[in-house]
């Protein structure tokens, strides 16, 4: 089947454009809306970092080892839909654990800050 700049690329272009940048909002709200106020840069910070490095790292690997298993020219578009297609096979395993309810367990509140949160909320 050739390859069409419509279906195969402008069209999932949109979409990811337009998915995107409503999820990046969302996921950073939801990542820093358990944490105290004064403590919600560095945990944005760690969101991020993650988000870059294992999102982005992951992400480039997959879509690079399956192009490079599957076609066998650069013009191939066989082996560019197939990489397409992993990467789509990827976001939605993500989508396992972000669908679980509540909030993830975190470590136990150190007791300072049990005390100061306690402090505040009953002067």
């Amino acid at each position: 089947m050739p390859a069409s700049y419509a279906r195969d690329v402008f069209v999932p272009l949109v979409v990811l454009g337009a998915s995107l940048s409503i999820a990046f909002v969302v996921l950073t709200q939801e990542a820093v809306a358990e944490v105290e106020p004064d403590e919600r840069g560095l945990a944005s910070g760690i969101f991020e970092t993650a988000d870059h490095l294992f999102g982005g790292a992951v992400g480039v690997a997959l879509y690079a080892s399956v192009l490079t298993a599957t076609s066998t020219t650069a013009s191939d578009a066989d082996g560019y839909r197939a990489a397409f297609l992993a990467a789509t096979g990827l976001a939605l395993l993500g989508l396992v654990p972000a669908s679980q309810d509540g909030p993830v367990p975190g470590p136990p509140a150190h007791p300072i800050d049990a005390d100061r949160r306690a402090a505040t909320e009953h002067p």
